[in-house]
């Protein structure tokens, strides 16, 4: 297999003891009055809200976090096998604006666009997992998390990762998790979904994220805890630095996890673009951001728990050259650097604006990079000598047996964009990659049709959706 490891064994050491020795001697701000006394209960010292983390204890928990978490889809099917070097995909979430499926319009994000967003990634071979590439906004805006994951639940089988602005929200999640799934008991033994919260870089764990960390923890919910920093930002404009720095916040979500229930899934990262000095605004396509996510997998391999990654998000406006260099780089990275749950397919514009058309060209590039993951496989048969022998000097193996029975996983077939000559090319329409892309678009949105969820379950999301949000 080829992989990407950009830190020799003795960097790792040294990153590693930055980041303890962040814990133990800065410490971080906790904001949570459960989580201060989970901490306090287990010997962490506190100065007020300042806790400080002695490294033995974050070794102690991460022998406590699975190194595997088995996610499902909404009807109980396996879906992921989130561990070691396996990489699974999906989109981003949060963007307030969308360019929209139909007509190219950039405008406020929808429900139904959430819904056009499922329906397309169920259709989707190398998108994995669903979240809603948007923020909804036309339906009671204050619960635009719980309207996602109705959206979602009720349009495909995928699995969900998604967010929650409050532990009150959350509950409603979780409630939505337990009825699509049959229950929670069939939840708890096959999770289809996972919730994410986050630090507040440098060193600040909110109430809000730590609340909803160990409320997800009760329930054995699968959940990610990961810094979003900038560096030169709210983390060293170093990269040295930056990983260590985001490291520390997340080895104590760890922390607060595991104290609250020893084993509760979690995934962690440590993801930073960088803050553009001419600009001030914070990158999603940075390089730097690709050589953070690949260290911190480095790193968090180490101690075997599954990693949490970002690729096909772009810091540009329209999809052309700048989009397709980006999100390749990214989708390079996440994968060689093995990086088990990556997000951000389809996010455009800083963040800013999700885009289905984009998303659908991250599938090919998944495809692309999980076929130069594979490597070069050798054995007797791929060597094919005595095939070579056989047809010698000056002969072709277009008919051969071994041809017929090797191409298929030998070589990478791409899955819109057909290899014809320029005369070809030309009867067909002269089209660009962008139009191949939007009639992929519209002909998934006109013609696929998702399993749909059972109606009683339905009938169920939208009585806890109703309960929710009035």
């Amino acid at each position: 297999m080829f992989k990407i490891e950009p830190l020799a064994a003795h960097e790792v050491d040294s990153i590693l003891d930055a980041a303890f020795s962040i814990l133990e001697n800065t410490g971080v701000s906790v904001h949570s009055e459960k989580a201060l006394g989970l901490l306090k209960g287990n010997g962490c010292k506190a100065d007020g809200r300042i806790v400080r983390i002695e490294r033995d204890l974050v070794k102690r928990c991460f022998e406590y976090a699975p190194e595997r978490i088995d996610i499902f889809d909404r009807e109980g099917g396996p879906a992921m096998e989130l561990c070691g070097e396996n990489v699974y995909y999906g989109p981003g979430a949060t963007c307030p604006y969308v360019y929209d499926p139909y007509t190219g319009e950039r405008k406020t994000a929808t429900k139904q666009f959430v819904v056009d967003v499922a329906t397309v990634a169920d259709a989707l071979p190398n998108v994995d997992f669903l979240m809603s590439l948007c923020m909804v906004a036309d339906v009671t805006p204050l619960f635009a998390d719980l309207q996602e994951v109705h959206a979602l639940l009720s349009t495909s089988p995928k699995p969900i990762l998604t967010w929650a602005f409050n532990t009150k929200n959350l509950q409603g999640i979780i409630e939505m998790f337990h009825a699509a799934a049959g229950g929670v008991e069939r939840f708890r033994e096959r999770p289809c979904g996972i919730v994410y919260s986050e630090p507040t870089s440098p060193l600040v764990h909110s109430g809000e994220a730590l609340d909803k960390l160990i409320l997800l923890a009760e329930n054995m919910i699968p959940a990610v805890y990961s810094p979003g920093m900038t560096l030169g930002g709210t983390a060293p404009v170093t990269m040295a630095g930056a990983l260590s720095l985001g490291l520390a916040d997340s080895f104590a979500g760890l922390v607060v996890s595991q104290l609250t229930r020893p084993g509760a899934p979690v995934i962690l990262g440590a993801n930073g673009g960088a803050l553009d000095m001419r600009t001030l605004q914070s990158s999603y396509s940075s390089l730097e951001m690709c050589l953070m996510e690949s260290a911190a997998n480095q790193v968090y391999r180490r101690f075997g728990v599954p990693t949490f990654g970002l690729a096909g998000a772009t810091d540009g406006k329209i999809l052309d050259m700048q989009e397709g260099v980006d999100a390749a780089v990214q989708c390079l990275f996440s994968t060689l650097s093995c990086s088990n749950l990556v997000h951000d397919f389809g996010m455009m514009d800083i963040g800013m604006t999700g885009s289905i058309d984009l998303m659908v060209y991250c599938d090919e590039l998944a495809a692309m990079s999980r076929f130069l993951k594979k490597g070069i496989e050798v054995n007797p048969e791929t060597l094919a000598s005595e095939l070579i022998r056989k047809v010698g000097p000056g002969g072709n193996f277009i008919a051969e047996e071994h041809t017929a029975r090797n191409f298929r996983q030998a070589m990478f077939t791409p899955g819109y964009v057909p290899r014809i000559t320029y005369e070809m090319w030309e009867k067909r329409g002269a089209k660009t990659t962008k139009e191949l892309l939007r009639e992929k678009t519209l002909k998934i949105l006109r013609e696929h049709k998702p399993k749909a969820l059972a109606p009683d379950k339905k009938e169920m999301l939208d009585v806890i959706l109703e309960r929710y949000t009035n």
